[in-house]
């Protein structure tokens, strides 16, 4: 249990996350780094692309996060920085956090744990991050020296495949987890967001053409992705049925 004030605190936390800035000292390191934010549905394989392009290039690295929620069985070894959701540990976490030392967080809406990342998980060049669409803007206002959306996408009848694979059960976790899949793809295919979106693919295995696709334009400005973007609405038509199933 949390006491009053730092309910309190945890609740202004909130009200202010959509415009938090870290403090001067974190900013400017944050000038020299790039994020990349990797944005799509679940399964497309965010966490498998994020890893093969580490691998491959040393300047790119993931950023890992911290949580006061609990861990669970199907979190990424090492992605995580658990933190007790407890009134000492989320105070503590709290004040970090109203002096700008952390670089970015955002609180459940309904459970009231904290995620967010530290500087020290900004170690490379490029720093690769997934998150969740409606957040992207806000992390852009960050000042990183740029920032990047990659979208990733498979084909409708592979992602359903990995999907139910991952979650075979009917349950309220599958319906969420659909319904976030429709946001994304709306997001990303949304027409103000075009020109910012580098497009990859992760139908094939090993997903080569989608590493390429992500240095390229990372490193080089070089990105075509109109034929990922179709396969983007190919696979929109196809969740929003199984919503409505």
């Amino acid at each position: 249990m949390l006491s009053d004030a730092t309910n309190k605190a945890l609740q202004q936390a909130a009200a202010q996350e959509n415009t938090y800035t870290p403090n001067g000292a974190v900013g400017k390191v944050l000038r020299t780094k790039h994020l990349i934010m990797f944005v799509g549905p679940a399964a497309t394989g965010k966490s498998y692309l994020i890893h093969r392009i580490a691998e491959r290039e040393p300047d790119f690295g993931r950023v890992p996060s911290f949580t006061t929620r609990d861990a669970r069985t199907d979190d990424e070894p090492g992605i995580f920085q658990y933190i007790p959701h407890d009134d000492e540990h989320v105070a503590k976490l709290l004040e970090s956090i109203k002096h700008g030392d952390v670089v970015q967080y955002a609180i459940h809406p309904t459970s009231g744990r904290i995620y967010g990342s530290v500087l020290a998980g900004f170690p490379k060049t490029y720093n690769m991050l997934t998150t969740l669409s409606n957040i992207v803007n806000h992390l852009r206002e960050l000042p990183f020296a740029h920032t990047y959306v990659v979208g990733l996408v498979n084909e409708p009848d592979t992602w359903l495949q990995r999907f139910y694979e991952r979650y075979p059960e009917p349950s309220g976790e599958r319906t969420r987890r659909l319904r976030e899949a429709v946001m994304s793809l709306e997001w990303l295919l949304a027409p103000e967001n075009q020109n910012h979106i580098i497009w990859a693919d992760t139908t094939e295995v090993g997903a080569e053409n989608a590493i390429q696709a992500v240095i390229r334009a990372v490193k080089y400005n070089q990105h075509d992705g109109s034929e990922a973007r179709k396969v983007a609405e190919r696979m929109l038509e196809r969740v929003k049925r199984e919503v409505n199933d």
